[in-house]
């Protein structure tokens, strides 16, 4: 837990608190983001949950931390990446859970979502 948010792993909770850097400290006040870690939502008959819904100037985009087991699935992921897409979701990043390990390389994933999200159509 981390300001009333939960979490499933470390994993999620670096993420969240590198966003909230970026929100509270980089970004002036009027570019700033919404943060939704773990939202439900329901798309084309199907529920999912992605790991983080980020808005950013007047755009929604999902940021994804993928471990060892999406390589099995990448087809799905596609497919949910296609249906989010065609829902409005502007863009749709992904991090490998070895990203996670380095603080340096994980913000340079973070600010390419936020740049790609803004540039997002």
């Amino acid at each position: 837990m981390e300001d009333n948010l939960a979490f499933t792993n470390e994993g999620e909770q670096r993420v969240y608190q590198l966003l909230k850097h970026r929100q509270e400290s980089v970004l002036p006040v009027e570019e700033t983001i919404a943060i939704f870690p773990l939202p439900n939502g329901r798309i084309a008959q199907r529920t999912w949950e992605p790991d983080f819904l980020v808005t950013y100037k007047g755009r929604a985009g999902t940021l994804e931390i993928d471990g060892p087991h999406h390589n099995a699935r990448r087809a799905l992921d596609v497919t949910r990446e296609h249906l989010m897409r065609d829902s409005g979701i502007a863009y749709v990043d992904r991090v490998p859970v070895e990203t996670l390990e380095s603080r340096v390389e994980l913000e340079r994933v973070i600010d390419r979502f936020l740049r790609r999200l803004a540039e997002a159509r």
